[in-house]
């Protein structure tokens, strides 16, 4: 039962994959490769503030969360984005509250920006779950191949310099989420930079008149 699961789950992502890429074909007149650009560069963004923000110890209180935020299994990883956004949505209502200790002219004017930045938070939720969270967990997915083959592998290699020594199993287990976030949005923006200067690299091309 689990296992069906798993796999509608991940239907469900590739679902959404494919209707993002026929809105884009279907309602912008762009040219493909660059829709395609900018679909890896809104991944690549999100991916790499992650992985920044899991390299700064910011997710030190919720250790397990920057894990599962970048997990190969569909169901944990649906699970760590809502939780993340309720996180996100709590902090609004908190800063919502009624029962400010704030002076009522600082709390009227700041109210209106609350409500903007809500509005904002919530469309934002909206793209993130439809949009980037399906496109970024196939790229999890595909990078999670070759990290959980490290981690399990029965070697290792050790790299010294200065007297210091690295081993590579160490280094990523120290490092998982930064590392799994930055795997994904490395090869995604260098994707995306590629099909950006595409036409520049073409040699005989003409600039349009």
């Amino acid at each position: 039962m689990k296992i069906l699961v798993y796999v509608l789950t991940i239907l469900v992502y590739a679902g959404l994959v494919a209707l993002v890429i026929w809105a884009l074909a279907v309602r912008s007149r762009m040219p493909v490769k660059d829709k395609i650009a900018g679909l890896l560069q809104l991944v690549a963004t999100y991916t790499f503030i992650l992985g920044l923000l899991s390299s700064s110890g910011v997710f030190k209180v919720f250790d397990k969360l920057q894990l599962n935020l970048t997990s190969p299994n569909p169901l944990v990883f649906l699970s760590a984005n809502t939780l993340l956004f309720s996180i996100l949505f709590g902090g609004m209502v908190v800063a919502l509250d009624p029962s400010t200790n704030s002076s009522e002219l600082r709390f009227l004017l700041g109210l209106p920006i609350l409500f903007a930045e809500a509005l904002l938070l919530f469309a934002y939720a909206v793209i993130h779950f439809l949009v980037i969270v399906p496109i970024a967990y196939f790229g999890y997915l595909a990078t999670s191949v070759p990290i959980d083959a490290i981690l399990n592998s029965g070697s290792d290699i050790e790299f010294a310099m200065d007297g210091n020594v690295m081993r590579i199993k160490e280094l990523i287990s120290q490092n998982e989420a930064a590392v799994r976030n930055f795997a994904v949005s490395l090869p995604a923006f260098a994707t995306s930079l590629v099909l950006k200067i595409w036409p520049l690299l073409r040699r005989g091309e003409k600039r349009p008149t």
